[in-house]
């Protein structure tokens, strides 16, 4: 099994955004968001993760992230997504970047992100 760090990126009273890390890599994100009874998981990971590790992994998300926050949950759900960051987007206004007028900042995270549905906008912004 991996060593798996989770470095929490944001929080709300019924959410919470980790970073998953191992060795010092980033290997997805998780979104968690906890309702009176269900703790419900957005997990997403590069498509190079196996049945298993996948399974590992969720595993070390209830155990480290989900029992510790609320422990008489009655249900736990994940739904999983494996693929690739493409971008990160946010709504502020940025002054343009030195690459010909992007104001994509790749590091901004917990900011709404843009589906690939074609509904970006100049500069970055949606």
């Amino acid at each position: 099994m991996r060593d798996y760090y989770f470095e929490r990126e944001c929080r709300t009273p019924y959410s919470e955004c980790y970073a998953i890390e191992v060795e010092g890599n980033e290997i997805g994100r998780v979104d968690i968001h906890f309702t009176a009874s269900v703790a419900y998981a957005t997990l997403c990971v590069g498509g190079d993760l196996s049945e298993e590790e996948m399974r590992d992994l969720i595993g070390e998300i209830d155990e480290k992230l989900v029992l510790t926050t609320d422990p008489f949950r009655e249900d736990f759900v994940v739904t999983v997504w494996a693929g690739r960051e493409r971008t990160s987007l946010t709504r502020r206004k940025r002054k343009r970047s030195p690459r010909k007028g992007t104001a994509i900042e790749p590091s901004a995270r917990c900011a709404p992100q843009a589906p690939d549905s074609g509904r970006r906008r100049a500069r970055g912004e949606w």
